[in-house]
C-alpha cells in the first residue's frame, strides 16, 4: 500500500466521521428541543424506553451520543437506570441505520448531493432549510467518504500479503476481537461497521468474518459512554456498566447463535443482495433479536450494575427524597391534611436530627458528618417543595374557616422547619471552616458553646412535641425557653469576646463563634415560631 493510498484512506475516513457528524448536528437542529423530551417521556414500560432509544439514535446517528444524553438525564434524577436500560437496548438498533445507508451504495451521486446541499445552505437563511442542508451535506460527505476508502483500498485486491493474511482470518472469535478493536479505536461502531462493509464490497473480506468482526463492534462502541460516565454521578456511570453488560451479552448471544446455526450466514451469503446489504441486514437483525431476548431483563441489568458499583451510604440518603405519606390527594379533604401533616412531621424530625447531627461534627471536627448534614438538608428542601405544593393546591377546594386557618399554620410550619435545617447546614458549614484553617476555642468558649447548643436544640424538640402531639401545657415554657436562648446568645458573644481581648481565645476563630451562636438563636427562634403557630390556631378554634 503506497502513501497516496494511506493518505486516500485516512482522508476518506475523516471524511465519512465528519459527514456522520455534520448529518447528525443538522438532524439535531431540526428536532430541536424535541430529541430530549424524547427521552425525558421514557416510562417504566422497557419497551417504551426501546422506541425511544431506537428513534432517538436514528436522529442524531450515534448511539454512543444517545446513551450519553441518557447517563445526563439519570444523573440528575430525571430518569431511573431501570428506564435508561431501555433506551440503551433501542440505542444499539438505532445505530445500525447508518449501515443502511451504506448499503444503499449512491457513491455515484455523492457530488449531485453535496451540489445541492451546498446550495442550499449557502443560499437560504431559512435556519429549518440550512439545518436540512446540513444533514444533505453530511449526507454526501459520508459517501464521498466511502467512495475513497473504497479507491484506496481496491489495489490491496492484488496484494498476495493482504490477500493470504484474509485468507487466514477464519477465526470467528478473534474476527469478534478485531471488530472490537476497530470501533474502539473510533470510537464508533457505525464508522467500524462502515469500514467493515467497504473491504467487503472490495471483496477482500469474507462477508461471514465481516458479520462476525460487526458483532464485536458494540463493546468497543460502548468505550466513549464509560468515558463520559466518569464525570458524572455514580448512577450515571451504572448507565455505562449497564450499556457494557448488555452489550457483553448481546456478543456472547450472537456468537453461540451464528456459530450453533451456521445456517443463518448460508441463508444470507447466498441471497443475491450486495456484500454491504448483507452485512447491514445481519446487523439489524441481530441488534433487534438481542434487545428482544435481553428486554425482560432489564431489572437484572440493573441488579448487576449496582453489584458492580455498590449502593452507597450517600445514595442511601438521596433515596430519601420522596414523598412517604403525601401518595394520592385526590381523597377527601380531611385525609388530604392528614397525609401532608404526616410528611410535614417527618421532615420536621429530619431537620432535628440534621440540627443534632451538625452541632456533633462541630464538636468532634468530623467532616464526614458534615457531609450527612448537607445531603439531609437536601432532602429537607424536597420535602418542604412537595409539602408547600401540596397544601397549596388543597386551597383550592372548598374548606371551612377552621381548615383554612390550619392550612395557613401548617404552611408558616413547613417553612420554619426547614429554616431549621439550614442553619443546621450552616454549622455543619462552620464545622468545615474550623478543620480546614485549624480554628481553636478555649475551654470556657467550647462550654459556652455546647450550653447554647442544648438549648436551641431543646427548642426545637419542644415545638415539634407542641405541634406533633398538641402539648399546649408546654407552650408558656417553650416561651421562657425562647427568652433564655436569645439572652445566652448575647450574654455568650459578650464573654467570647472578652476572651479574645485577654488573649485566652484565637481571634480568627471569634467571627465564626458569633456567626455559629446567632444561627443556633435563630433556630430556636424558628422554633418559637411553630408554637405561635400552633397557639394561634387553638385561639381560633376556641373563638369560633
Amino acid at each position: 500500500m503506497t502513501f497516496v493510498e494511506i493518505f486516500l484512506l485516512a482522508g476518506g475516513l475523516g471524511l465519512f466521521l465528519f459527514g456522520m457528524n455534520i448529518m447528525g448536528t443538522g438532524l439535531r437542529s431540526l428536532a430541536g428541543d424535541k430529541l430530549q423530551s424524547i427521552l425525558e417521556k421514557a416510562t417504566r414500560k422497557p419497551i417504551l424506553g426501546v422506541a425511544l432509544g431506537v428513534g432517538a439514535t436514528a436522529l442524531i446517528q450515534s448511539s454512543g451520543a444517545t446513551t450519553i444524553m441518557t447517563i445526563g438525564f439519570v444523573s440528575s434524577g430525571m430518569m431511573t437506570l431501570e428506564q435508561s436500560i431501555g433506551v440503551v437496548m433501542g440505542a444499539n438498533i438505532g445505530t445500525t441505520v447508518t449501515g443502511q445507508i451504506i448499503a444503499f451504495h449512491l457513491t455515484d451521486f455523492a457530488p449531485l448531493i453535496l451540489l445541492i446541499g451546498a446550495v442550499l445552505y449557502l443560499f437560504v437563511k431559512n435556519d429549518r432549510v440550512r439545518a436540512a442542508a446540513q444533514i444533505i451535506l453530511g449526507f454526501g460527505m459520508l459517501f464521498v467518504g466511502v467512495r475513497l476508502m473504497g479507491d484506496a483500498v481496491e489495489p490491496l485486491r492484488s496484494s498476495p500479503a493482504v490477500i493470504e493474511a484474509l485468507d487466514r482470518l477464519a477465526n470467528p472469535f478473534l474476527a469478534v476481537a478485531i471488530g472490537l478493536v476497530i470501533a474502539a479505536v473510533l470510537q464508533s461502531s457505525s464508522s467500524a461497521v462502515g469500514i467493515i462493509q467497504i473491504f467487503a464490497m472490495q471483496g477482500l473480506l469474507d462477508v461471514r468474518m465481516a458479520v462476525f468482526m460487526v458483532v464485536g463492534t458494540s463493546i468497543g462502541a460502548v468505550v466513549p459512554e464509560i468515558l463520559a460516565s466518569l464525570s458524572s454521578s455514580r448512577n450515571g456511570k451504572r448507565v455505562a456498566v449497564s450499556a457494557l453488560i448488555f452489550n457483553v451479552f448481546r456478543v456472547i448471544l450472537c456468537t453461540a447463535v451464528l456459530l450453533i446455526f451456521p445456517q443463518i450466514l448460508d441463508a444470507v451469503t447466498a441471497s443475491s443482495m450486495a456484500p454491504a446489504r448483507q452485512i447491514a441486514v445481519m446487523h439489524t437483525a441481530m441488534a433487534i433479536v438481542a434487545v428482544l431476548v435481553m428486554l425482560p431483563f432489564t431489572k437484572g441489568i440493573a441488579a448487576l450494575a449496582r453489584k458492580v458499583l455498590p449502593i452507597t451510604e450517600k445514595e442511601m440518603r438521596s433515596a430519601q427524597k420522596k414523598l412517604v405519606y403525601i401518595t394520592n390527594l385526590d381523597v377527601p379533604v380531611g385525609m388530604k391534611l392528614a397525609q401532608i401533616r404526616l410528611e410535614m412531621m417527618r421532615m420536621a424530625h429530619m431537620a432535628l436530627d440534621n440540627l443534632r447531627l451538625a452541632i456533633d461534627s462541630f464538636f468532634e471536627r468530623d467532616a464526614e458528618k458534615a457531609e450527612v448534614v448537607k445531603d439531609t438538608e437536601e432532602v429537607v428542601d424536597y420535602l418542604c417543595h412537595h409539602v408547600t405544593s401540596a397544601l397549596v393546591s388543597v386551597r383550592t377546594a372548598d374548606l371551612s374557616e377552621q381548615q383554612l386557618n390550619q392550612i395557613g399554620a401548617m404552611l408558616k410550619c413547613a417553612s420554619d422547619f426547614e429554616r431549621i435545617s439550614d442553619h443546621a447546614e450552616n454549622v455543619a458549614e462552620y464545622t468545615e471552616s474550623v478543620i480546614s484553617h485549624n480554628n481553636s476555642f478555649s475551654e470556657a468558649g467550647q462550654k459556652d458553646m455546647r450550653e447554647l447548643c442544648d438549648k436551641a436544640l431543646h427548642a426545637v424538640e419542644m415545638s415539634i412535641d407542641i405541634y406533633e402531639n398538641r402539648k399546649l401545657e408546654l407552650i408558656p415554657e417553650s416561651n421562657d425557653l425562647e427568652e433564655v436562648v436569645d439572652e445566652l446568645n448575647r450574654s455568650l458573644v459578650d464573654r467570647h469576646v472578652e476572651r479574645v481581648m485577654k488573649g485566652d481565645c484565637d481571634p480568627r476563630s471569634g467571627v465564626l463563634f458569633a456567626e455559629m451562636a446567632s444561627d443556633l438563636e435563630r433556630a430556636a427562634d424558628h422554633a418559637h415560631n411553630v408554637v405561635k403557630a400552633v397557639g394561634g390556631v387553638e385561639q381560633a378554634i376556641e373563638m369560633a
